[in-house]
């Protein structure tokens, strides 16, 4: 395999740095402690999947996703984080990971698969619509910290 090419896979544990530097781009910086909790929290549950592409210079692109039962749509493919190394964009990697993802949410008995994409980023919407996905609606994302 060379550099340039990207094989993908199911993530392992001691992907966490590269995964942690993917999503860091985006703007979700965690500490790597937080991170290592969370990757192998999300590797225990079957319902969940993070997949990698992983080339010679280490990770270079990241998907997570789950499957989610839903009362109006059966089960769901819920695509949560993409990330691509900002080197390695528009080289097909985005499109090999999410191929990947809905196969195995195909596998899982998933029937739709869903996304959503920052508002601000520019080239997300063209990317999803450019792989099959539809605008399906406009809506505002609200959170709460839930005290632990």
């Amino acid at each position: 395999m060379t550099d340039a090419a990207a094989m993908i896979r199911r993530a392992e544990p001691n992907d966490v740095q590269g995964i942690l530097a993917l999503l860091s781009e985006l703007g979700a910086a965690l500490p790597l402690a937080d991170a290592e909790a969370n990757l192998r929290a999300v590797l225990r549950d079957e319902a969940q999947v993070v997949m990698v592409a992983a080339a010679t210079a280490g990770v270079v692109g990241c998907v997570h996703g789950t499957r989610v039962p839903l009362l109006r749509g059966g089960l769901t493919l819920q695509i949560f984080s993409l990330a691509v190394d900002a080197g390695r964009r528009r080289n097909g990697v985005a499109r090999q990971l999410i191929a990947a993802i809905e196969a195995w949410g195909r596998e899982h008995g998933c029937t739709l698969a869903s996304a959503r994409c920052n508002s601000q980023r520019d080239a997300a919407p063209q990317f999803w619509t450019a792989v099959g996905y539809e605008n399906a609606k406009t809506q505002l994302a609200f959170r709460k910290k839930l005290a632990g």
